[in-house]
């Protein structure tokens, strides 16, 4: 067989090994990403399968490192009492678990380096927040997408009792762990509650700027916002609000990826929180 035939069958073959490889590590993760998304959508009673993924260099390299480099679950359209649907999101980072748990996708608390939860609020649930049917949000255009304790966004709706909707320029800033919403600046708005048309903000009576200010203020108190953590960040992205806490050395189960709406994900949850040292578990400033 001449060499150049030879080489070329011994790279076909690898090829195939490697393919195979694969496909098989991508069975691995499939596997457990489905088993622990079920897990989630039985325990907090769900209607929809959330989404998760279970991340590693190679999937099947966690036999050996003991760990995934990444958890994460995303869940849509979760009645919050008092916001209505929203979304959120759960991830750890560098979660230790047992070599079972990689072909299961199931395990009990774990350790991880950075754990964190995001809830979006679009102009539905943070309108419904601020007695608002009709709010509309967008990112200022030089306010930073990535956000952080403090950001900008232009909010537009229409005031109680008003004909036409006024545009306003608010700030988000999170206090010890509240979310503060504060107009700084009116952008657009109707000369009163009976105009049908905009006009210049500089043109309304003090009675109505007040109406619109108060409109578009609001103070969501930390312990109100289901993170199951103080926020620590937001930012404003395709028409939502996303509050995101984050601790870091903590301890994680299959509980803390799921909506704290659930009973049995908070009963899970307080007893995880039982068996975890205070010390163990740090809010990143």
């Amino acid at each position: 067989m001449p060499t150049s035939r030879r080489l070329l069958k011994v790279g076909g073959s690898v090829l195939a090994v490697a393919a195979l490889l694969v496909t098989a590590d991508a069975g691995f993760a499939a596997h457990a990403e489905q088993s622990l998304s079920e897990q989630i959508r039985k325990t907090a009673h769900l209607e929809m399968t959330p989404y998760v993924s279970i991340a590693g260099k190679a999937y099947t390299s966690s036999f050996f490192t003991g760990k995934w480099s990444s958890v994460n679950s995303r869940i849509r359209d979760v009645e919050v009492p008092g916001f209505g649907l929203v979304s959120l999101e759960y991830g750890a980072v560098n979660v230790q678990i047992p070599k079972e748990s990689v072909w299961s996708g199931q395990f009990g608390e774990s350790k991880t380096k950075q754990y964190f939860t995001k809830l979006g609020l679009d102009g539905l649930s943070l309108g419904r927040k601020m007695g608002l049917s009709d709010l509309v949000i967008q990112p200022l255009e030089d306010s930073s997408p990535a956000g952080g304790w403090e950001t900008e966004a232009l909010f537009e709706a229409t005031p109680k009792d008003w004909k036409t909707a006024a545009k306003v320029a608010v700030k988000l800033r999170i206090v010890q762990g509240d979310v503060i919403i504060t107009p700084i600046d009116i952008v657009a708005t109707p000369k009163g509650s009976e105009a049908t048309s905009l006009g210049d903000p500089e043109e309304l009576s003090e009675a109505d700027r007040k109406t619109v200010l108060e409109t578009f203020s609001l103070t969501l108190r930390g312990d109100d916002i289901p993170l199951g953590m103080p926020a620590t960040r937001i930012f404003v992205s395709g028409g939502t609000v996303t509050i995101e806490g984050e601790q870091i050395m903590c301890t994680v189960s299959p509980a803390n990826f799921m909506p704290p709406t659930s009973r049995d994900a908070a009963e899970l949850s307080a007893k995880s929180a039982e068996k975890l040292p205070a010390s163990n578990c740090r809010v990143r400033r």
